[in-house]
């Protein structure tokens, strides 16, 4: 079926990011070019709280393929509601951390979700896609599960640790944490992710970003407490970040 520019465009950016907020799509691309694509069964709704979440289908996913709109890359494969609106926020937290806060991406690390088989692994690459095999044309159904994304940035004037205090003889940079499929974070977030990573941000020079929808009295209680308590260097920032 012949598509039009806008529809070819919206698939190839729902095929890069894995799954947006249809606000921030139709900002991206102009127009609500998605619609059309729905009723093809290429691409499937979801709606959550912030908004309708958009991604791609199977179908979506071969025609990407077929169309060569990725130049050779393979689509991420996300189906459930909850794969789905946690990759939306990370892509969301992402362009706000690079386009209106000036960070740069220097690492994004795929692996498959919690509790769903095991699929083809998942290598270090950038944002496209599957980077961990040659043979990206030639998927079956088992081998797609819903993939889980860690993204690690660089701040902007940051000025990265000797290599020697690096973990493995590398450069270090702090991570981002985006969730929301199952829930936005916790205070019992922020404190797991305070001891979990207090140690390294003196090594990276730089906290550890969690964004979330909103504050929760929860969320800014545990902040408060564990850093008055500890009375140490700021181990985490929150980003309060929501769509529009």
């Amino acid at each position: 079926m012949d598509r039009t520019d806008g529809e070819r465009v919206t698939l190839a950016q729902l095929g890069q990011d894995g799954a947006l907020f249809a606000t921030d799509l139709q900002r991206m691309t102009e127009g609500h070019y998605w619609l059309r694509l729905v009723k093809q069964g290429l691409v499937l709704e979801a709606m959550s709280d912030l908004g309708l979440v958009l991604g791609l289908t199977s179908q979506g996913r071969q025609a990407v393929l077929q169309d060569d709109l990725l130049n050779g890359d393979t689509p991420p494969y996300l189906a459930s509601p909850t794969s789905l609106l946690d990759r939306a926020y990370q892509m969301l937290v992402l362009r706000h951390l690079v386009d209106d806060r000036g960070y740069k991406v220097m690492g994004a690390y795929y692996k498959s979700a919690a509790g769903l088989p095991r699929g083809k692994k998942k290598n270090k690459g950038d944002m496209g896609g599957d980077t961990g095999s040659k043979e990206k044309k030639e998927v079956t159904k088992r081998q797609y599960t819903d993939q889980r994304l860690s993204l690690v940035v660089e701040p902007p004037a940051y000025q990265p640790p000797p290599l020697d205090l690096s973990e493995d003889g590398r450069r270090a940079y702090p991570l981002v944490y985006a969730p929301l499929g199952q829930g936005p974070a916790s205070g019992k977030t922020f404190r797991r992710l305070y001891y979990l990573h207090r140690q390294q941000t003196m090594r990276w020079r730089s906290p550890v970003l969690l964004a979330v929808p909103a504050w929760t009295p929860d969320l800014r209680r545990q902040q408060e407490l564990l850093q008055e308590r500890k009375n140490t260097q700021k181990v985490i920032e929150i980003l309060v970040i929501r769509p529009d």
